[in-house]
């Protein structure tokens, strides 16, 4: 059985032997040369912070779904909590009157998609957060640098 990691986000730093600007041309280069990327792959944000030597950078990244994707599930999320809210006054409201509260079914299969969503996102974050907060083989051989943190 598969155990789910409640990970959100997973960051990582790398020191780099180059200096800020090096560092970015390369790493630039490198992106522009291999851009396949789907949109439910994750997202890379990263950021180079200047260290104290003139020849030492720091790239500080963070692996997280895109933004768009994100927004959209919770779209979701907020329309079935609104669904499974009024369908579940609406069926109240038919016990009360006497007739058949057909509402609650409404309320059970909104519940279910709910639920189903949620398990889908979850699954599709395990793999996400196996990595153990290190960057990608790619990452690492771009920067050419050692991991700190």
């Amino acid at each position: 059985m598969m155990k789910i990691q409640w990970a959100i986000e997973p960051t990582f730093r790398l020191e780099i032997r180059a200096s800020r600007d090096e560092a970015i041309l390369r790493f630039q280069a490198a992106i522009h040369a291999k851009n396949n990327h789907r949109l439910w792959s994750p997202h890379l944000t990263v950021y180079f912070i200047e260290g104290n030597d003139e020849d030492q950078c720091y790239l500080m990244g963070r692996f997280a779904p895109r933004p768009n994707l994100w927004v959209l599930t919770w779209i979701f999320y907020l329309a079935f909590f609104c669904i499974i809210f009024f369908a579940g006054i609406f069926a109240g409201s038919q016990c009360l009157v006497g007739q058949f509260p057909w509402g609650l079914a409404v309320v059970i299969a909104t519940a279910i998609l709910y639920a189903s969503l949620f398990i889908a996102s979850q699954i599709r974050s395990v793999p996400l957060q196996r990595s153990n907060r290190t960057p990608s083989r790619p990452t690492r051989s771009i920067v050419a640098g050692r991991r700190v943190g």
